[in-house]
């Protein structure tokens, strides 16, 4: 949507006109929406007016804007927006009309609609469907749709007994259900937000996430999340119950206890009377584990496999980005997209904050490594990104930087010094090295933070290695020797898609290019650990709860590392060759 406004505008300034409001030349507005629903694994993005859910998954989320040629004219009446609902408004403490004019609740056919004005323009809402008036029926076999029936007790529709959903519960094959909303701009252009909602015939449930308990005989107990969607009606749950893979098992778990909460949460135990009979079967450190396996089980009744593997002591697994051959496809490539729907983050709440990571090379890591952050949308060039930090192959540790006029800022492109005289030309880049790195082979902690004060351009950060501040080796006009004073974002762009929050976190080793001077292959790399995001700056470390923090050790090693996060946060950027790597 800011991409439409922005074209818009862009329209109107090249016309060379002043805007003319008459009647005669006025252009209608145009209304935008983007949104999340809750249907899906991990909700189902789209755009548009109308927006499909299900009767088992009716909740959605978005951002309404309303963009119009004519000064004054792109918002909303919200006065006009269906009838207020008094008394769920009376309980959100709505300050009369002040709040009229800028939000409104109501009570729709089938569920509860908010929006509210929020401070960029542009206006927030949700959804929330009521409950059906349905109750569980008798189970038929013959019948695709889940077991329900129509309450006939309910006589008057709520949002706890709704009597249409109850009936599209009951029969899932009857006609969508729709839900209207409609608004109004200043200028009187209509439009209508449409929730659709659809009956959902029985289908199993999928099930996701921490699916391997690495356990050992040191602490004894492993814990962990499996999340699971199911498209049916009140069915996305665990029950606490796990079924043998072996029928002829006596006991299941065989070694130890296993605890399920509903909503997936699970605790493998050792039991103490097996501890000696393991400790036999595991005589060192380095010993192959034991293992056994059986399946958790959803409330329809689909299986899930969980693998336990015992260990004499506890066991370290890690993301491995290898350098590529000459003729892979691309480069190799860790990201972390903090973002994403059921995490509970956004982009405005990363404006600020503090993040940490452990990174170790390898002897044979024969490119460079980069550590990339940006906002939301990548760039291919260091100089199009929030910050980019390079770890050449023999563990230099350097920052890409851009070289300025005397007394020059960030933010300000006339500042930049260029190759060529009268500014012109390409804009001189570096960059800074620092005085310590990762030659030494070792595990190395990086911890960075940045601090974007209202109203600035660009955030400030500061640069830890091992807890210390790092020293450049050059003078710099606006990065001091010392790197835990602030300095600015080092980039060439103020777009907050880029450099406006720190939302995703990239990890790219070079690839081989096939020079004869190169070795002929290589299997070394960037190897990275305990990954924790913060969303303050003065975070401390050891006692705040981090926003974010990494969990690789319900995997084994080979796993793909883009399929180690329920959530997809690995999912969209990160390479095929990036594996589990078993750090010993």
């Amino acid at each position: 949507m800011k991409k439409q406004i922005l074209a818009l505008s862009i329209l109107v300034a090249l016309s060379g006109c002043e805007i003319d409001n008459s009647a005669e030349k006025k252009l209608a507005a145009q209304f935008n929406n983007e949104f999340m629903t809750t249907v899906g694994f991990n909700g189902t993005p789209g755009e548009g007016m109308d927006v499909p859910l299900t009767i088992a998954h009716g909740n959605a989320e978005g951002t309404f804007g309303v963009t119009d040629a004519n000064w004054g004219e792109a918002d909303l009446q919200f006065e006009l927006i269906g009838e207020e609902d008094t008394e769920t408004a009376s309980k959100a403490e709505i300050e009369g009309d002040r709040y009229a004019q800028t939000a409104r609740i109501l009570k729709t056919m089938y569920g509860t609609f908010k929006i509210k004005k929020s401070a960029d323009g542009y206006s927030e809402w949700s959804y929330v469907m009521d409950k059906p008036a349905a109750i569980k029926a008798e189970a038929d076999e013959s019948s695709t749709c889940s077991e329900f029936t129509l309450d006939d007790t309910v006589i008057e529709d709520s949002a706890e007994n709704n009597k249409a959903l109850g009936a599209l519960l009951a029969d899932c094959k009857s006609a969508d259900l729709v839900d209207t909303i409609t608004f109004t701009s200043i200028d009187g252009s209509t439009t209508e937000l449409n929730f659709i909602i659809s009956g959902v015939e029985k289908k199993p449930a999928e099930v996701r996430g921490d699916l391997i308990a690495n356990a050992d005989l040191r602490f004894k107990e492993k814990f962990g999340l499996a999340r699971v969607y199911d498209p049916n009606y009140e069915e996305s749950y665990f029950l606490n119950q796990v079924l043998p893979v072996d029928e002829t098992q006596e006991q299941t778990p065989k070694y130890g206890t296993i605890d399920v909460q509903p909503n997936g949460q699970w605790t493998y135990t050792v039991r103490s009377e097996k501890v000696e009979e393991l400790r036999m079967q595991l005589p060192t450190e380095e010993a192959d584990p034991v293992s056994e396996s059986f399946y958790l089980v959803t409330n329809d009744g689909t299986k899930q496999l969980l693998e336990v593997f015992i260990t004499l002591g506890p066991r370290n697994f890690v993301p491995s980005i290898p350098v590529a051959e000459a003729e892979s496809d691309s480069k190799s490539i860790f990201e972390v997209q903090f973002v994403k729907s059921g995490t509970g983050l956004s982009t405005k709440d990363l404006v600020t904050g503090k993040l940490q990571f452990k990174a170790r090379i390898t002897e044979d890591m024969a490119k460079k490594a980069t550590i990339s952050m940006y906002c939301s949308r990548w760039h291919g060039s260091y100089n199009r990104r929030l910050a980019s930090f390079i770890i050449q192959p023999e563990g230099g540790f350097e920052m890409w930087s851009a070289h300025l006029k005397p007394g020059g800022t960030y933010g300000n492109v006339n500042d930049f010094e260029r190759q060529a005289p009268n500014n012109s030309g390409n804009i001189i880049t570096t960059h800074v090295k620092f005085d310590r790195g990762f030659q030494d082979l070792e595990w190395h902690e990086v911890t960075l933070t940045w601090d974007r004060k209202e109203g600035a351009s660009l955030p400030k950060m500061t640069l830890l290695l091992d807890g210390e501040p790092l020293q450049t080796s050059e003078d710099h006009p606006l990065i001091e020797r010392d790197t835990s004073t602030p300095f600015y974002a080092q980039t060439l762009t103020t777009s907050d898609s880029i450099s406006g929050c720190l939302g995703r976190l990239n990890f790219t080793v070079d690839k081989m290019t096939g020079d004869e001077d190169e070795p002929p292959a290589t299997t070394g790399g960037l190897l990275v650990d305990d990954i924790r995001l913060f969303t303050n700056p003065d975070a401390d470390i050891k006692f705040d709860a981090p926003a974010f923090e990494d969990n690789f050790d319900s995997n084994k090693e080979g796993d793909l590392v883009k399929d180690a996060d329920s959530f997809d946060r690995y999912q969209a950027v990160t390479t095929e060759d990036v594996v589990i790597k078993l750090d010993l």
